[in-house]
């Protein structure tokens, strides 16, 4: 049945990219020898994965390719928005079956366009926001040197 609500997309999100971005944090914890911070490493890594995620999803609904998330009909935090919506559209319908894949790939720039007249691409690059300053405050709480907390915000924004 695949991903039905937001709460499962971001589940799925930081099982998968939130849990790669929390080993490659831990591995440089490990190596600078710093390991007692490794809770909020893991709480920052994990909201730096998701915002990271969402961005990537929103990048790849500008651009189909023949590789594309619609296709497999995968759904993003844009499509989940649009799939949540009262009215109807051609995501909707292509979710349901009632268009084939050529279909709604000859309209995708009406796609496009209304999603960015919904709000979709709105809500997901808000929802990026507010997991990169969760992560921000994640990183307020780590106890090493105030050099190295700016480095890291440098990185998330």
């Amino acid at each position: 049945m695949g991903i039905q609500t937001e709460a499962e997309y971001i589940e799925m999100v930081k099982k998968k990219s939130g849990s790669l971005v929390a080993r490659a944090c831990f591995v440089g914890t490990a190596l600078a020898g710093a390991e007692k911070n490794t809770v909020i490493i893991e709480k920052y890594a994990n909201d730096i994965g998701i915002a990271a995620q969402i961005d990537n999803d929103i990048d790849a609904l500008y651009r189909w390719d023949e590789k594309n998330d619609i296709k497999a009909k995968k759904k993003s935090l844009p499509v989940l928005y649009m799939l949540a919506s009262k009215r109807d559209n051609l995501l909707k319908q292509y979710f349901s079956n009632h268009i084939d894949y050529n279909e709604l790939y000859a309209q995708k720039e009406k796609v496009i366009q209304r999603m960015e007249q919904e709000g979709a691409f709105y809500y997901a690059k808000v929802m990026s926001h507010i997991y990169k300053e969760k992560a921000l405050q994640e990183i307020e709480k780590l106890d090493v040197d105030d050099r190295y907390k700016s480095v890291l915000k440098i990185i998330i924004l």
